[in-house]
């Protein structure tokens, strides 16, 4: 489980990463879960199969337990405390699944479609929602628009810099292939803005 691997170092790193595995499996049990803690790439919401969901149940006990351990140590911090306030956490918490949902979208079909297919599985575009700005209460949804060629406009553009170019290490799997046997490409995507998509 990668929760506790930043544990020693920072543990509030490890309470961002237990919150996002939190939320991923927590949606599937409780029966009005915050939208915005929904994974933004989770249209649906999973049910898990019975013989599932006990094994899942004990995994959010887990979490819940690691969060405590996160909790008690940086309430002790002077300088950590504060960002366990939810004005804080919950945005960071945000943010994190905001990153998440960009890389899966950018490695998987979502956006990027394989050669040969014009779109992707969005569509002509996809969205994601509650993405905190400034504040946990100024937030605003974010779209994909894949324009071809790796070049993605984003609308609002959230990055510092424009063009935005990026660069991933994947395997691009085909049917019938198992993911080991294939090769690394380095898959190249530009983030525009608006005005210049």
């Amino acid at each position: 489980m990668g929760i506790p691997r930043l544990a020693d170092r920072h543990p509030y790193a490890s309470l961002l990463i237990s919150d996002h595995a939190y939320w991923l499996y927590a949606v599937q049990f409780e029966p009005d879960p915050p939208p915005e803690f929904i994974h933004l790439l989770q249209r649906n919401r999973l049910t898990y199969p019975k013989e599932l969901e006990a094994e899942a149940r004990r995994f959010l006990a887990d979490v819940r337990a690691m969060q405590e351990s996160f909790r008690q140590r940086l309430q002790a911090d002077t300088f950590w405390r504060t960002a366990l306030e939810p004005q804080h956490r919950n945005p960071h918490a945000r943010l994190l699944q905001t990153l998440d949902a960009f890389s899966l979208a950018l490695c998987s079909a979502v956006i990027s479609p394989l050669e040969g297919e014009a779109k992707g599985l969005g569509g002509d575009h996809v969205s994601f929602h509650d993405v905190p700005r400034s504040n946990w209460e100024d937030r605003v949804s974010i779209t994909l628009n894949p324009r071809g060629d790796g070049r993605i406009v984003v609308d609002p553009y959230p990055f510092g810099q424009a063009p935005l170019t990026v660069s991933v290490p994947a395997r691009v799997v085909e049917q019938n292939i198992w993911w080991r046997q294939a090769p690394w490409v380095l898959k190249r995507f530009t983030f525009l803005s608006p005005d210049s998509g």
